[in-house]
């Protein structure tokens, strides 16, 4: 087995292990026994019985409409949602109703002609790329491959592959000549121009996945596929330096199961395609430390460590688990993914998340698992992220009740930053008291670089971290902070940050050292250790964010009810000023808030300590 991104391997050697392949696409045509295996679960039949309900009444619907006003909505107002609203329902209507031919009968042959019918619908979209990633003001760039002209490729290349036999010749014909004129040309006519193929973010892997995955199914051309893996092979290996050593990444656990997701997606139809010739995985160090970041920033209750563009909740795609389990022989993910298929077993596949289409339903179907039962998972032990500066910790207080708490350093300038250096979240049971916003609705202008940071979830206002003088982190590398210390033992959990530089010279910050505490009574105590210049004017604050409801008692104490009650107790010379309410749009365009507790010294002294404690009333 040869590493496509670190052997050195040259395209000619590729071309001549795919001459002597003979390549099998990584899904059976329909009616093949995986598929039949399917029909005849019942337990699966009863986790897609909504999607087919649903397919079935969308059968005679057309898609909804993607208009020229609505590809060119984003120039006109920076809006995003009403343009990808109906974009990805086309795509997950389209899922469903393939889905639903591979699990369950179709007698009058509805599924079928409405399969055909979308199909044929998101073959006419004039641009498969979102408005929010092309360079043109009508919102259409036809030849621009992003996340989700790759995405569509892939789905419209497995759909190719598994319903080959009933599609009408004239539609394959076309779509096959789509993908090779604006995925595969394009990928290698325009490579140089293709910034994500540099970047170590999640554009990398998907995009590369989008292309090379497709590719790898429908591609009759030896020497264009292997010029296509030989680029994947320049490309893909900067997504990996996105990662720590000890496999972390500072885009999150959500956006870890989106890129390295299909980074891993995209080794199993190159291994399976090339007969185990060529991988993406062998022989990589990184790999098994990688796969096991998502499970390690998976809280309970489907929770996430959500610090910049991350979600608060979510679960991890069990069909990923699965796979990563038995490739890299990691039980705990083996058992992390059978938990997954014992959810979904009980509450059914959610049909209306993001990007439930075909390459999401035949994985789920095909990678099905005769036995759910293993065994439960164990609570994931504490961890400390050396790259990330970051630190998650789990304990059980004398109630036996499970504090989690999630801390970092870091700097103002990771993948889809916020300038929350020093933040930190913390669970009672599932139940958040602190929190992150995460992601707030993405628009054009939170993609702004001049005006990314006036949104709350971005600037520090909207993170539990002081401000100095009045003013807050700003962006940028150099405001970075140092990790004096990280303790994870038995009785204590401490985390203690050097802020002092995350502050321009404008704040007057002299000294900001932070100190998080959790002892093993259950109390969780913050304390910011500051020394002031005559710049800071005598200003200094911090905060406690939480998306639950606050009673301000008075100046010494606050309660945070978020089904427990938390209080929150200042240190003596500190004091609650005051308790905020932010608003702002969420990742699903809804209203939402946060509370944002105000504490600050009583009085302000050159140099001084703000402090405070967290207890369960």
């Amino acid at each position: 087995m040869t590493n496509l991104l670190t052997s050195g391997i040259t395209e000619a050697d590729i071309r001549e292990i795919l001459l002597r392949r003979s390549r099998t696409p990584l899904f059976p045509p329909a009616g093949s026994p995986v598929w039949r295996a399917a029909i005849q679960n019942p337990v699966l039949a009863s986790v897609f019985a909504s999607v087919r309900d649903a397919a079935l009444r969308e059968a005679d619907e057309p898609l909804p409409p993607l208009t020229d006003e609505l590809y060119a909505e984003i120039t006109r107002s920076g809006n995003r949602t009403r343009f990808e609203r109906p974009y990805f329902e086309r795509r997950r209507r389209l899922g469903r109703a393939a889905a639903s031919l591979l699990t369950g009968p179709d007698e009058d042959g509805r599924l079928k002609r409405s399969m055909i019918d979308k199909l044929s619908t998101i073959r006419d979209e004039e641009s498969w790329s979102l408005p929010a990633h092309v360079r043109t003001s009508s919102g259409k760039e036809p030849n621009r491959i992003d996340l989700f002209a790759g995405e569509t490729a892939n789905q419209v290349a497995e759909i190719l592959t598994v319903f080959g036999a009933i599609l009408p010749d004239d539609l394959q014909a076309s779509l096959r000549e789509r993908l090779s004129r604006t995925v595969f040309r394009s990928f290698i006519d325009e490579h140089d121009e293709c910034g994500w193929s540099t970047n170590t973010a999640n554009w990398n892997a998907v995009c590369h996945q989008g292309v090379a995955g497709s590719a790898l199914q429908v591609e009759e051309d030896i020497d264009v596929l292997a010029k296509i893996l030989a680029l994947t092979a320049q490309g893909l290996p900067r997504f990996l330096l996105g990662f720590g050593i000890d496999g972390g990444t500072s885009e999150g656990p959500g956006y870890w199961g989106y890129g390295f997701g299909w980074f891993a997606r995209l080794n199993e139809q190159l291994e399976w395609a090339t007969g185990g010739e060529l991988s993406l995985f062998d022989g990589d160090p990184r790999i098994p430390e990688i796969a096991r970041f998502g499970i390690r920033m998976t809280l309970s209750a489907d929770h996430f460590v959500n610090f910049s563009d991350g979600g608060a909740t979510g679960r991890l795609d069990p069909t990923l688990l699965a796979y990563l389990g038995k490739r890299l022989g990691i039980d705990e993910l083996s058992r992390h993914a059978a938990k997954g298929y014992r959810d979904l077993a009980t509450t059914g596949v959610e049909h209306s998340l993001l990007r439930a289409d075909f390459a999401y339903y035949t994985r789920l179907i095909a990678g099905w698992p005769i036995d759910i039962n293993a065994p439960e998972p164990d609570l994931q032990p504490q961890f400390y992220f050396r790259d990330l500066d970051a630190l998650i910790a789990r304990r059980t207080d004398p109630q036996g009740r499970l504090w989690e708490l999630a801390a970092k350093g870091g700097h103002n300038a990771e993948a889809h930053n916020h300038n929350d250096c020093g933040s930190y979240l913390v669970l009672v049971d599932g139940q958040p008291f602190v929190s992150e916003i995460g992601a707030p609705e993405y628009t054009r202008q939170f993609f702004t670089a001049s005006q990314r940071y006036e949104s709350i979830a971005a600037r520090s206002l909207g993170h539990s971290v002081p401000l100095v003088g009045g003013i807050e982190q700003p962006e940028g590398a150099r405001y970075a902070s140092k990790v004096i210390e990280h303790t994870l033992a038995d009785d204590v959990v401490r985390f203690v940050v050097d802020l002092t530089a995350c502050y321009p010279e404008a704040a007057g910050c002299a000294k900001l050292i932070r100190t998080i505490e959790y002892r093993s009574e259950g109390r969780l105590t913050v304390r910011d250790e500051y020394a002031l210049t005559a710049a800071a004017e005598g200003k200094i604050e911090t905060a406690i964010i939480t998306h639950a409801p606050v009673e301000r008692i008075d100046a010494t104490a606050a309660i945070v009810a978020a089904g427990r009650r938390m209080r929150v107790t200042p240190d003596e010379g500190s004091v609650i000023r005051s308790v905020d309410i932010h608003e702002y749009n969420d990742h699903l365009a809804q209203p939402a808030r946060i509370f944002r507790i105000v504490i600050a010294p009583s009085p302000v002294q050159a140099a001084g300590t703000i402090g405070y404690s967290l207890t369960l009333d």
